[in-house]
Formats: C-alpha cells, sequence, structure tokens
C-alpha cells in the first residue's frame, strides 16, 4: 500500500461577487458594509417628482386667491401708469386712464406708442370696481408735467381692496 493517495483536485477558490440584490450585503469595501450611505437616481428622481408636484400645488393656491389677483392687478395699473407718465413727458402728450366694471382703457395715446401697453383691458377678477380720489375726478389724467395734483385710486372686490397712491410729485405706489 502505497502513502500516496489520489490526486485530488485544487482547492476551490472563493470569489466575491458584488451584488445589490435584496436581502444580500455588500461586501465591495467601496460600498461600506449593509448601510451604504445615499440615494439611487430612481428614489432622487421621486423625491424631485413629490417636491415638484407640491410646490405647483402651493402656487395654485397662492396664485389664484382673490387677494392675490388684486395684488396683480395694482401692479399692473402702477406698471402701466408709470410708463404713461414717463411717455407723456417725453412726448408731450396727455392720456386719460378710464375704468368702468368691464374693466380698464386708455385714450390719447398714439397707436404706435407704448405697444406693449394693452389699450383696453379687463379685470382680472370679476366685480372688481375702481373709484378716484378727490371723487370730483372721473378719470386719471396723465399729462406732460413732472408735478401733478396728488391722487388714490381704489381698487375692491366684495372683501379685498388696494389703493394705489400718487403724492404729486413721486412715482405711483401700493401701499
Amino acid at each position: 500500500m502505497s502513502s500516496h493517495s489520489a490526486p485530488t483536485a485544487s482547492p476551490a477558490v472563493t470569489a466575491s461577487t458584488l451584488t445589490l440584490a435584496a436581502g444580500s450585503e455588500p461586501s465591495h469595501p467601496r460600498l461600506g458594509g449593509p448601510w451604504a450611505v445615499g440615494l439611487t437616481l430612481l428614489e432622487l428622481l421621486v423625491v424631485l417628482a413629490i417636491v415638484a408636484l407640491a410646490s405647483a400645488g402651493v402656487l395654485q393656491a397662492w396664485s389664484s386667491s382673490p387677494d392675490r389677483a388684486l395684488d396683480r392687478q395694482a401692479a399692473q395699473l402702477q406698471a402701466q401708469i408709470e410708463a404713461v407718465r414717463a411717455y407723456a413727458r417725453a412726448a408731450g402728450i396727455t392720456a386719460t386712464l378710464e375704468w368702468d366694471d368691464n374693466g380698464v382703457r386708455w385714450t390719447g395715446l398714439p397707436e404706435h406708442a407704448l405697444p406693449e401697453l394693452p389699450r383696453q383691458q379687463p379685470w382680472l377678477r370679476a366685480g372688481t370696481h375702481a373709484w378716484l380720489e378727490p371723487t370730483a375726478l372721473t378719470s386719471l389724467v396723465i399729462d406732460p408735467e413732472p408735478m401733478g395734483s396728488p391722487w388714490r385710486l381704489t381698487l375692491q372686490t366684495d372683501t379685498h381692496q388696494r389703493t394705489l397712491v400718487f403724492d404729486g410729485w413721486s412715482g405711483v405706489d401700493v401701499p
């Protein structure tokens, strides 16, 4: 009998296979163990989609409130009045802002003047009313003079109110 035994196969080589399958622990040193830090691209996209939807909902609620519509209307009129004041001084013309239950309209401006300015514009919110103080004024006249009479133009809906104020010298303000 010989002390030699039959040759056997070489010992099995154990290989470390990198897998991220559910229930397996990462064994690669760069993955940091079973609690690897970070987000996958899919998780990041889901988070961004949730944030976008939440932001859209907040923006929709914010922009559709009656108070905000009146704020936008006052800001638009403020910008329009300032643009017409500047044009009237430069061109030496007189323009008039008139209003009724349907909206506002500018008269007295040449056709080519301020093409971005709508000559007639409906109220942003139905039921908006406007009045000018002093009460003797029924429309707002913008002339070429840099100084003018002080006035207050008040816009009002059922429950909200905004006032544009001109002190006779500086710009139109919405306090």
